[in-house]
């Protein structure tokens, strides 16, 4: 049986990981859709825009090397400031990209192929996605760990 893969790509940090455990939403599952390529979730840095911020150059070259390939942001507020904002927003990101990368490992199974990229503030939301941190959700849980095949990425040059 296949089993999903999620890979972590971070700009600040690199790291591999698997799946967790948050409460399954079959509204938001039901909205996904599944590719046979990679699902790439994007945590953009510091006080960029809403979106993928500097990674939309990674997800569209990866795009453009794996068929069938997509990308999506990660719904945080990437705020830094001195009074508390940064570690309520990491919190929102970690807790964001645990429901992205749930949602499409119920909506697409086995053959699911993930890959976590983050930059500056988005690094620091994947690192803590897979490890955990002080004072931050609990990261991935063992029983999506079954679910892993933690391998290299393939060499794109």
């Amino acid at each position: 049986m296949m089993r999903p893969s999620v890979f972590s790509l971070g700009l600040a940090t690199m790291a591999a990981a698997a799946p967790f455990t948050v409460p399954l939403n079959e509204t938001r599952a039901a909205a996904v859709t599944c590719v046979s390529g990679l699902y790439m979730i994007a945590a953009r840095g510091s006080n960029e825009d809403p979106g993928e911020g500097p990674l939309v150059q990674v997800t569209d070259a990866v795009k453009n090397l794996v068929p069938d390939s997509a990308s999506i942001a990660v719904d945080y507020p990437a705020s830094i400031y001195d009074d508390g904002t940064y570690p309520v927003s990491v919190y929102q990101g970690i807790d964001d990209t645990i429901e992205k990368i749930q949602d499409y490992v119920a909506a697409c199974g086995s053959s699911s192929r993930i890959v976590l990229l983050g930059y500056s503030q988005g690094g620091n939301v994947m690192t803590d996605t897979l490890a955990g941190g002080v004072l931050k959700p609990d990261p991935i849980t063992e029983d999506y760990r079954s679910y892993s095949m933690l391998k290299p990425l393939p060499r794109i040059y």
